[in-house]
């Protein structure tokens, strides 16, 4: 078994417009330990205001929950920049998750040098029939949706196409 993991992350966001914003982002780390954080939208200093309640349905996070329990958008910058600078960062989204961590970065002034590539290339190259792993890595992951959650299943994913599950 390697020692090393890819790095995977993920976001959640307040809908799939031009105008969303990330409400929580996760991502790993090369030891397999998940970092995740709740994003408070009312700490965005330029307000943003998009909100998309099919979204809300499917990551199940409200706006009161982000203003309870959200950390402010600088805090998860400065997390990033520390964990993820300069590393390779494998999402199963990448416009997107690279849009939103955009996003992020925008609301606190601050230049993003992220990359970040395609996990689905990244299984495919390791094990080309790699989707037959799809269900076991979502049932050990957890519920779809939740940033956490999300970066568990690519981590899955990846122990499976690597055998080393």
């Amino acid at each position: 078994m390697t020692n090393e993991f890819p790095i995977f992350i993920d976001c959640e966001a307040s809908s799939l417009s031009k105008d969303s914003y990330p409400i929580e982002i996760a991502w790993s780390s090369v030891d397999g330990i998940i970092e995740s954080h709740l994003i408070n939208i009312y700490q965005y200093p330029n307000g943003y205001d998009d909100w998309n309640k099919e979204a809300q349905a499917l990551h199940g996070i409200t706006k009161q929950y982000l203003s309870e329990k959200g950390k402010e958008p600088l805090f998860i910058v400065e997390r990033i920049e520390k964990q993820l600078k300069g590393k390779q960062l494998f999402t199963d989204a990448p416009d997107w998750d690279a849009f939103w961590v955009q996003r992020l970065y925008d609301s606190v002034n601050k230049k993003c040098e992220l990359k970040f590539r395609n996990a689905v290339e990244l299984f495919y190259d390791l094990e080309p029939f790699n989707y037959i792993y799809t269900s076991h890595a979502r049932r050990e992951a957890g519920h779809a949706h939740r940033a956490a959650n999300d970066v568990r299943y690519l981590l899955e994913m990846y122990l499976l196409c690597t055998q080393q599950k």
